[in-house]
């Protein structure tokens, strides 16, 4: 399990856990909203680097599927878009 960062605009969001859980064929990010509303917050991938650095390319090409809302699309990245980027959710 890797610690990932989530964030809103005034910082760390104290009250999202987002982690990941890494293989070398697949890697799930999970994020737990313990507020009592529904909040907006990106996550910092950055902490998956050293999980992949070694093992793929910066052009890996990776498919991200939202799985817990069955209308949402496909998309793809490069591995090196998805390390440097915050993802929004």
């Amino acid at each position: 399990m890797i610690p990932l960062a989530a964030r809103h605009q005034h910082g760390t969001h104290s009250h999202v856990l987002a982690f990941a859980r890494f293989s070398l064929l697949e890697t799930a990010v999970c994020a737990v909203n313990l507020n009592e509303a529904d909040v907006f917050f990106t996550i910092d991938m950055s902490n998956l680097r050293q999980c992949f650095e070694h093992t793929y390319s910066d052009n890996t090409v990776v498919m991200v599927k939202d799985w817990m809302n069955e209308n949402a699309s496909t998309e793809y990245f490069f591995m090196k878009e998805i390390l440097q980027s915050v993802q929004q959710y």
